[in-house]
């Protein structure tokens, strides 16, 4: 005789499969990088990368404001420095800045 599972029940342990397949898949995640983003590049390379003129870049590391390294005289930088130093400048949308306002209000 076979008996007929309760289908809230199968969802619900479905869900639960999910939920912790996801949870491993988080907690295992490996960062896939570039290898040439572990690479330091010139002053020139970085201002192509910016889209800035190399005396803008010599006066943003001047003023410290430009993530770099310094050895010999020589200013080097990292693609990946550069690409999260022009993300952390990102302005948030209006309807990004309503759902964050909506989302507080909740809280």
């Amino acid at each position: 005789m076979q008996t007929t599972a309760n289908p809230f029940q199968e969802i619900s342990e479905r869900l639960h499969r999910i939920e912790n397949a996801l949870i491993d898949l988080k907690e295992t995640k490996t960062s896939f990088t570039d290898p040439e983003d572990e690479i330091p590049i010139s002053i020139q390379k970085a201002a192509e990368i910016i889209g800035l003129a190399v005396p803008s870049i010599y006066g943003l590391v001047h003023r410290g404001t430009i993530p770099h390294m310094k050895k010999n005289k020589r200013l080097y930088f990292y693609k990946r420095d550069l690409i999260a130093w022009i993300q952390s400048g990102r302005k948030m949308t209006n309807d990004e800045i309503r759902q964050a306002a909506a989302e507080s209000l909740r809280r």
